[in-house]
């Protein structure tokens, strides 16, 4: 005749081991990779052909400044040169 055995004693050994965390973990990859693909798909559906041109022009205009900012020290020196010479 078996042993009468405590079931709180062996309950931890009685049950399979659960496959919860590997599953959880491969859905939140899953899910974030998603979540990502989305709002970057909604963040280039709201830029439209407008957004572009004036995307440019603010390019355009903060090259034209840095031409104008890296040719101004030299004018304002040649400027003081000549009235320093007179």
């Amino acid at each position: 005749m078996p042993t009468p055995t405590c079931a709180f004693c062996i309950i931890a050994t009685s049950f399979a081991p659960s496959p919860m965390a590997s599953v959880t973990d491969l859905v939140f990859v899953v899910t974030s990779s998603t979540t990502s693909a989305f709002w970057i798909g909604d963040t280039r559906q709201q830029i439209t052909t407008l957004h572009e041109m004036h995307r440019s022009r603010k390019s355009r205009r903060k090259s034209q400044l840095r031409a104008y900012l890296s040719v101004l020290p030299s004018t304002i020196n040649a400027a003081l040169f000549s009235f320093l010479s007179v």
